[in-house]
């Protein structure tokens, strides 16, 4: 019986190890956050299962996932590429997104 029950365990760990090594080839994304206490903001990539929480890698203290900016670009049949603006950037003028008050 004690055989049996080693055997059922070893099988239980052997299946683990096999989905932990699956969830390891999945892309992930790179999620971006914010500390609260010290505001270093930071990417961290991680499965999307994780919860909206990170360790601040400046203070330790928990920081909390942001939603990010990021740029859309689309290529033309010619290969020439040109950036994809939506609602929020159509009125702006500025030819470098590093200054947008939105971030």
């Amino acid at each position: 019986m004690r055989r049996f029950a080693a055997l059922s365990l070893t099988g239980r760990c052997e299946r683990r190890k096999l989905k932990e090594q699956e969830e390891s080839k999945r892309p992930m994304p790179i999620y971006e956050y914010v500390c609260d206490s010290c505001q270093h903001r930071f990417q961290k990539l991680q499965p999307m299962s994780a919860n909206g929480e990170a360790p601040c890698p400046e203070c330790g203290k928990p920081a909390k996932r942001v939603f990010s900016v990021f740029a859309a670009m689309t290529r033309g049949s010619n290969g020439e590429t040109s950036s994809v603006t939506g609602s929020a950037c159509s009125t702006c003028s500025s030819g470098d997104c590093s200054t947008c008050s939105l971030y």
